[in-house]
C-alpha cells in the first residue's frame, strides 16, 4: 500500500466516522433546520463514501 492509499483509507475512515456523529446528532436535535442539515450531510458523505468504493475520485 503507497502513500496515496494510506491516505484515502485514513479518509475514508474518518469519513464514517463523521457520518456516525452527524446520525448521533440527528436523533437528539429537534431543530428542522439542523436535521436537515445534518441529514444533507450525510447523504453527501455517504455519496464520497461510495464513489471511493466504486473506484472513482
Amino acid at each position: 500500500m503507497n502513500i496515496a492509499d494510506n491516505l484515502q483509507h485514513l479518509e475514508t475512515h474518518y469519513i464514517n466516522i463523521w457520518i456516525k456523529k452527524w446520525e448521533q446528532q440527528l436523533a437528539e436535535i429537534d431543530s428542522e433546520p439542523l436535521r436537515k442539515q445534518l441529514q444533507e450531510n450525510i447523504d453527501k458523505a455517504k455519496r464520497e463514501i461510495k464513489k471511493r468504493e466504486e473506484g472513482g475520485e
